[in-house]
């Protein structure tokens, strides 16, 4: 293994997701949107979390749950965030 998760490359892919799911959440409007937005920044952010935790946890059994998580999280957070873009893109 590397010296630390952040040379994991999954890491450094969801970081950049994490952070362009931010910058797009920022431009979600309404009420609802709001709520989606926080959502998907929490799912985001999750995942470079997961991913470190389960770095941390070696390739244990619970390293690997972990993964798991991260990366359902990832298509969650990326298809949430369309269903809204397409949504507002609708409204427009």
């Amino acid at each position: 293994m590397g010296t630390d998760f952040t040379d994991l490359l999954a890491w450094q892919e969801a970081a950049r997701l994490a952070a362009d799911v931010l910058g797009a959440a920022r431009r979600i409007r309404g009420l609802a949107g709001g709520s989606a937005a926080s959502q998907m920044v929490r799912a985001a952010e999750s995942i470079p979390a997961n991913l470190a935790e389960g770095y941390g946890r070696g390739l244990s059994a619970d390293g690997a749950r972990l993964l798991r998580v991260a990366r359902t999280r990832r298509v969650r957070a990326l298809i949430n965030g369309l269903l809204r873009f397409a949504a507002q893109r609708g409204r427009h």
